[in-house]
């Protein structure tokens, strides 16, 4: 059709990861099947909300580890979503195994 444009960044939007536990972690952006590679950490303290620069689309897992501060792994915030749901806050205690 002539005329008609469709915008790739439509179903992409930005979530907040909010540190709903009681010990600080870091959130780490996630590369690989299992999130074995891990890049740019940042500390979340307890009941601290992440910058919304998570990047969600519509049906892409997009996901980041939720880390000990000691190193350990503790799960996963698959960032998978159905739908367009800008500013959603996303807690770190429903992170699932990786």
């Amino acid at each position: 059709m002539a005329g008609c444009t469709i915008d790739p960044t439509e179903n992409n939007f930005y979530v907040r990861i909010v540190n709903d536990t009681g010990r600080p972690v870091l959130i780490e952006d996630c590369g690989g099947n299992h999130c074995e590679k891990r890049s740019n950490p940042r500390r979340l303290r307890p009941g601290a909300t992440t910058g919304p620069f998570n990047f969600a689309s519509v049906g892409v897992a997009n996901p980041v580890a939720v880390v000990a501060i000691g190193g350990r792994v503790l799960g996963c915030l698959p960032l998978l979503f159905h739908r367009v749901v800008p500013g959603e806050r996303v807690r770190v205690s429903t992170a699932q195994s990786c």
